[in-house]
């Protein structure tokens, strides 16, 4: 199991290696409205295109 740091580590090194868009699976967005706000922010910067956030209680 990967915390959220090494989850956008990885995501940063996938970005910057490929000259094509990624998508990333950013599960159910690390927790509050807050922290996705900062994971989507953090996601962006680390140079994905898009995000999969999962919908479910």
């Amino acid at each position: 199991m990967l915390d959220y740091g090494q989850i956008l580590d990885q995501v940063r090194r996938i970005a910057h290696a490929v000259d094509v868009p990624v998508f990333a699976d950013a599960d159910m967005g690390y927790g509050t409205t807050a922290n996705v706000q900062r994971m989507v922010r953090d996601f962006e910067q680390a140079g994905v295109a898009g995000l999969f956030i999962e919908d479910r209680v």
